[in-house]
């Protein structure tokens, strides 16, 4: 959020984020890369496709008008990813989209059924967390949640590792093999 945040006050937007576009730095922090599909907010023609699965339906239609809730959509989705292990709906390069996209869109109740039963942990998709990633998700860019909004949201507020404990269980995640 703090990455996304500060491209935006520099006027800048990616426009393709997506987990293979993110880095561990050697504190465990969450890197941006790859900013080939970057453009200026104010760019006239934005001529980026993004990447199936992570784009915004305005990405997906060649019509970004808002490109900053471009941005938030991609980082709703890197964020279910992050949560869940999974996408949380299918896209395939020729357009054509899983029946979950359209639930995502407008039957979040069957969306969140079927999530919850694909979903080992699913204490993890608390009503806080849903809260947020649908306003992260809106198929409407001008009703999407703002960086601010995102900052304020119940689940964003809720419990965070310190620097410390981040770095002991990511250790235990990724052990230095190196010995």
């Amino acid at each position: 959020v703090s990455a996304v945040e500060h491209l935006h006050s520099k006027g800048m937007v990616h426009l393709d984020l997506k987990l293979d576009n993110l880095l561990l730095g050697d504190q465990f922090q969450l890197k941006v890369t790859d900013f080939d599909s970057s453009s200026m907010v104010d760019d006239l023609i934005i001529p980026c496709t993004g990447t199936p699965g992570y784009r915004a339906p305005e990405v997906r239609e060649g019509n970004i008008r808002r490109p900053k809730a471009a941005d938030i959509y991609s980082m709703g989705i890197i964020l279910f990813a992050l949560l869940t292990g999974t996408l949380p709906y299918q896209e395939s390069e020729d357009n054509s989209l899983d029946p979950l996209y359209v639930d995502m869109m407008y039957n979040k109740k069957n969306f969140w059924e079927v999530h919850s039963g694909k979903n080992q942990q699913e204490t993890l998709l608390t009503e806080d967390f849903k809260e947020l990633f649908e306003m992260m998700t809106t198929s409407l860019a001008s009703q999407r949640a703002s960086i601010d909004a995102i900052k304020n949201s119940k689940w964003y507020q809720g419990p965070k590792y310190n620097d410390e404990e981040l770095q002991a269980f990511m250790e235990k995640v990724f052990p230095d093999d190196s010995d």
